[in-house]
């Protein structure tokens, strides 16, 4: 695959699948990786052709975590876009949930956090987005848990506790469902209701 591919770019042509014509293109590249290249390249995984290849104008993007200033931005964005999207009323978010997504880490960066807002966007009553609707997030949990009700309470913790069971057993429903002390249906009933399968 990545000889085909430094041929693409390379040669700016390529075969389509089953014929022997050549075709030319006017392409240009924009690759993205979470992954330390060249560490790859001294391992052996990595094509190091391939890498200066793509390699010709590289940008580096701090991950979210360290650019919690421009949540605010990113969430009124996303938030606009999805109502419009969904065909939903217009949102705004409660200024304490603007701190608790300024406060969570964002381990999957920008599409973790996409997808957050097109969740709450489709799942909130209401027209403002609060602080105890993000409880489910490892945040500093004594700002958000005075907004919870005891059912919120307990069902985030169940979640939390049921996906730590799932790591532990490398997402084995059967050792799960005995670790809990469940049945498999009951944990897989559970799975649903918390969104678990998602």
């Amino acid at each position: 695959m990545q000889a085909k591919l430094l041929r693409i770019i390379q040669e700016k042509e390529f075969e389509r699948l089953g014929s022997n014509k050549v075709v030319k293109a006017d392409l240009r590249f924009v690759a993205a990786s979470n992954k330390d290249l060249k560490k790859l390249i001294a391992q052996g995984k990595f094509r190091e052709d391939l890498f200066y290849r793509l390699n010709v104008f590289p940008i580096r993007l701090s991950p979210l975590r360290k650019r919690r200033g421009d949540i605010p931005l990113l969430l009124n964005h996303f938030l606009e876009m999805f109502t419009k999207n969904i065909g939903k009323p217009p949102k705004k978010i409660s200024n304490r949930a603007v701190k608790a997504f300024q406060q969570y880490d964002w381990p999957g960066n920008i599409r973790e956090l996409k997808n957050l807002v097109e969740r709450l966007v489709t799942i909130t009553k209401g027209s403002t987005i609060r602080a105890r609707d993000l409880a489910f997030l490892n945040i500093d949990k004594k700002e958000l848990i005075k907004d919870l009700t005891l059912k919120q309470a307990v069902k985030i913790f169940e979640k939390q506790y049921i996906s730590q069971t799932f790591e532990s057993v490398s997402g084995n429903r059967k050792k799960a469902a005995e670790r809990l002390g469940i049945h498999r249906n009951t944990l897989l009933s559970k799975t649903n209701e918390l969104g678990l399968n998602n």
